[in-house]
């Protein structure tokens, strides 16, 4: 039957979507996780620094300088956190949507060989069907037989 591996085809095409979709969601997960890494990495580290600069203060104006620093720079760590994690979404973003796309596209294109896969099957259906119809209907008629002469009336 020519039409298993037609549907067959269809089903890998329909799976292979799937697949590619959990990868790219799984990337785009891994991504987002190496990013929170990265970034509580980055608050020790500041804040490391930040408890050792502050310890080493001799006046309380220069704790308030220190302070005001240290204010500063987690202001602008923090502006960068969301910079990256906005940046990290919008790719992951720009990438479902992309997939999407190419995945319509895909289905798309099954629907469209699903349709004319229908189309041929109904029309070999139909050219059986009327074949079966013109069969049975000769098969009830009676032979045409040759015209009989006329007879002659007097």
């Amino acid at each position: 039957m020519q039409t298993q591996p037609q549907f067959l085809d269809m089903y890998r095409s329909i799976a292979r979507a799937a697949i590619d979709t959990m990868k790219a969601s799984l990337q785009s997960t891994e991504r987002f996780h190496q990013q929170q890494l990265q970034i509580v990495r980055g608050a020790l580290e500041q804040n490391i620094k930040s408890a050792s600069e502050l310890s080493q203060a001799r006046s309380i104006d220069e704790l308030l300088s220190l302070q005001s620093e240290v204010v500063g720079a987690q202001v602008a760590q923090a502006m960068d956190v969301w910079r990256g994690m906005y940046r990290v979404l919008s790719d992951s973003q720009m990438t479902a949507m992309s997939q999407m796309q190419t995945q319509v596209s895909q289905a798309s294109d099954t629907v469209r060989q699903a349709y004319d896969l229908t189309a041929r099957a109904t029309e070999d259906a139909a050219r059986v069907a009327a074949s079966q119809v013109s069969a049975a209907r000769e098969a009830v008629q009676p032979e045409r037989k040759a015209p009989e002469p006329q007879r002659k009336t007097a």
